[in-house]
């Protein structure tokens, strides 16, 4: 699952952007720059998974999962 496909399966930018607080148009962004790490626990949330997300490559994304749990557990 790529970027496109996370967004495509959560209705779009017009409808995930403002589930997030965020503009439609810093959705479409992501195609390009990838899932900002901070939206990640509501993406989770929605269902998509932790493997899809990491594969977003976005800069500020941990390199592990094991990473992305010790947070998550902090």
């Amino acid at each position: 699952m790529n970027t496109r496909d996370i967004i495509a399966s959560l209705g779009g930018p017009s409808v995930l952007g403002p589930r997030l607080g965020i503009r439609p148009q810093a959705v479409s962004n992501w195609q390009s720059e990838g899932i900002p790490y901070k939206h990640w626990p509501a993406l989770q949330a929605a269902g998509i998974t932790l493997d899809a997300l990491q594969a977003t490559r976005h800069p500020d994304a941990p390199a592990s999962a094991e990473k992305v749990a010790a947070e998550a557990g902090a």
